[in-house]
């Protein structure tokens, strides 16, 4: 390549962000191709505009795997410390690892031949693994929204997916999220004034950060990318043109068609779909499912090749206004995509009650597993059971999230039509009772033990399926 050429790309690199981003691209994931299509160039545009200082708040949301991480939280800090050196960009994710990546993918762009060739004035000072130093006293320090930045300013702030997709539906997780950015984010800004805040998210919830401040205030510009249009829209790629996007028309269609998003709706469910694709949760504040998702089976259901698990809430306290204690029996089948509900047990039971239950249980069934909450009287149940001569395993379940979240959790597999019930049994009254009543009934023990199941089935399955060796060919 002739050095005209060469100082060609050079300055192009310095002006069009968006071709930074595929040669920032080809650095980092060698061998792979970048399919390039027009969402991209509108992420750019408008992410030139926030760089210029046109925006001071801009928020992107957009579907898993489709460049945001890239464009936002690696390329843009190496563009803009390349054309200043002396920038202070802030940068925040999730979780430190995740944080640490981005800051190593930034580190290697800046390292790069291309990079130092387009930026000759650039010089790095210093660098550890969450940060990097300019010799003109800027850089990039990378943080979570549990990590500190106390001493930090910075001119940029940008933050890159600030909640998991599994913690979405715990309030108090969004609320943690909330409170961070209010107590830590817009007061690191340098100056309050022109300081620029970027988010770039996928949506999770009604009440996640893009939620939150986009009901809060119309200052935030949003561009707003759904895995597909609802509506016919007129997208800017840059300040003159504009892309024209039809109704029905997937986001990119080269990277995931419409039959492929189909089977990720099927796969994930509509309400998670919803939200993490189509970028408009739903309502979950009561967390519905609909009776017709469940399978139906006549009772009693025939023994056969199962695996039967029992799934215990045990009461903390017993009296008139304490909880029941409540053991779901379920039968496990066709490798983890069957669940059969085979009996509830509801009562207020004495502790050692409802241990010699479990074990009547256990030993009726055939139980391999029993699955006990790892709190209060739950550590002494379990330690108690191990030393009785049984055929199962006791578990002891961590508890994840609040209620809520465990039971809106387990509902897809309901939603996929993976858990049957009996047409028929003396316990689906009361069943039925408290799973409508939640979260606002006066008991959520059977709710409880019913969730506990069924997220611990999902996690056995994923593991059963990560053990299983891989062969090419």
């Amino acid at each position: 390549m002739s050095k005209p050429e060469l100082a060609a790309i050079s300055r192009q690199l310095r002006t069009d962000f968006a071709f930074f981003v595929k040669m920032a691209f080809k650095t980092l994931r060698p061998g792979k191709r970048l399919k390039d299509n027009w969402h991209l160039y509108a992420i750019c545009h408008q992410v030139e505009r926030a760089a210029a200082g046109e925006l001071t708040r801009l928020m992107i949301t957009q579907p898993p795997r489709s460049l945001k991480s890239i464009v936002a939280s690696v390329a843009l800090p190496a563009f803009l410390l390349g054309r200043d050196p002396s920038v202070n960009i802030i940068c925040a994710s999730y979780s430190l690892d995740l944080a640490e990546k981005f800051a190593k993918d930034t580190r290697t762009i800046l390292k790069s031949d291309w990079f130092k060739k387009a930026f000759p004035d650039f010089k790095i000072a210093g660098e550890a693994a969450l940060d990097v130093t300019t010799t003109k006293g800027g850089g990039r320090l990378s943080t979570s929204i549990t990590g500190g930045v106390t001493g930090r300013g910075g001119d940029i702030v940008i933050i890159d997916d600030p909640l998991k997709a599994d913690e979405a539906l715990s309030a108090e997780r969004r609320q943690k999220v909330i409170e961070w950015y209010e107590g830590t984010v817009t007061s690191r800004l340098d100056d309050k004034n022109v300081g620029t805040i970027i988010i770039a998210m996928q949506r999770l919830h009604q009440g996640d950060l893009a939620g939150y401040l986009l009901g809060k205030s119309d200052r935030w510009h949003h561009l707003n990318l759904p895995a597909y249009t609802l509506v016919d829209r007129r997208i800017a790629i840059s300040p003159t043109k504009f892309h024209h996007w039809r109704k029905g028309e997937p986001l990119h269609a080269g990277h995931e068609s419409l039959e492929l998003l189909e089977e990720i709706r099927d796969e994930m469910g509509v309400r998670a779909f919803a939200a993490q694709y189509l970028q408009n949760p739903t309502d979950l504040s009561g967390f519905t499912f609909k009776w017709d998702w469940f399978q139906r089976y006549d009772a009693p259901f025939p023994f056969g090749k199962q695996e039967v698990v029992l799934s215990v809430d045990p009461a903390q306290k017993i009296g008139e206004r304490n909880d029941f204690s409540v053991i779901t029996v379920w039968a496990r089948r066709d490798k983890g995509e069957r669940h059969i509900l085979l009996e509830v047990v509801r009562a207020k039971l004495e502790y050692r009650e409802l241990r010699q239950k479990i074990l009547d249980l256990g030993a009726y069934y055939h139980a391999s597993d029993v699955l006990i909450e790892d709190v209060g009287v739950g550590i002494s149940l379990a330690q108690d059971l191990r030393y009785e001569r049984s055929t199962f395993d006791v578990r002891p379940i961590k508890v994840i999230g609040d209620k809520p979240a465990r039971f809106a959790s387990s509902t897809l597999m309901i939603e996929k039509g993976q858990v049957w019930l009996p047409h028929e049994a003396p316990w689906m009254e009361v069943f039925q009772r408290e799973m409508d009543a939640f979260p606002y009934g006066t008991h959520d023990d059977i709710v409880d033990s019913f969730s506990q199941y069924l997220n611990w089935a999902r996690e056995k399955l994923r593991n059963e399926f990560r053990s299983v060796p891989i062969t090419w060919g």
